[in-house]
């Protein structure tokens, strides 16, 4: 989102008196990252972050800017679901911020995800997939001679690959996609080569046998 359209959010949230919640854990993914939203409306801004992606995933450290004022609350909120951070792993959260280790983790893995798209780029070539360059996800439509996502995520399986179907982050089953999609994770992987043999094998599938996209009932 440009800082352009942030403005007019955070001015539409000062005028409506509505808060607004950033979550941007994968922030760290982009070259040039944009201005928080609390940055422009800091009565009404609500930023989160946390090093579970981008340092490591079994960190579960996180860290949240409030308006002034609001701490309170967000502390009993806190309190009430995982009574308090473990102080260890906020030992651990803050030297690597304050070595510096830390960012070069995230830089790591930020470098480390931009390979695995160029990889998706040349492997899944025209097939319409909707992917950022430093996302650790994209979307891709379902072939069309396959009936519906869930039959094209089945045969995938079948090769031994597994990708999520998109309905599963549709947020109201009222506003369906023009078209169903799967949502590929290349970052779940650990092996640059298992991964491209799985590109590999989504591709195949993807041009449509048609003896498995509509199999016999």
């Amino acid at each position: 989102m440009p800082n352009g359209r942030r403005r007019q959010i955070a001015d539409i949230a000062d005028r409506r008196s509505v808060y607004l919640i950033e979550d941007d854990v994968y922030g760290f993914l982009l070259d040039e990252e944009p201005a928080p939203l609390f940055t422009y409306t800091p009565k009404h801004g609500i930023y989160l972050t946390s090093l579970s992606k981008a340092v490591a995933s079994g960190l579960r450290t996180g860290f949240v800017v409030v308006p002034d004022g609001q701490m309170a609350k967000f502390i009993s909120a806190m309190r009430t679901n995982v009574l308090m951070a473990s102080p260890i792993n906020v030992e651990i959260a803050a030297d690597l911020i304050n070595s510096g280790a830390g960012r070069e983790l995230a830089l790591g893995q930020r470098d480390e995800i931009c390979v695995r798209q160029a990889m998706v780029a040349d492997r899944l070539h025209g097939l319409n997939l909707r992917r950022h360059p430093a996302s650790s996800h994209c979307w891709m439509p379902v072939p069309s001679c396959f009936p519906d996502e869930h039959a094209f995520r089945a045969r995938l399986l079948e090769k031994g690959v597994n990708v999520m179907p998109g309905s599963v982050f549709a947020i109201d089953d009222g506003l369906p996609l023009e078209r169903p999609h799967e949502r590929l994770c290349l970052g779940a992987e650990p092996d640059r080569n298992r991964l491209d043999q799985a590109l590999e094998i989504i591709y195949e599938i993807a041009r449509c046998d048609e003896t498995h996209a509509h199999p016999e009932v």
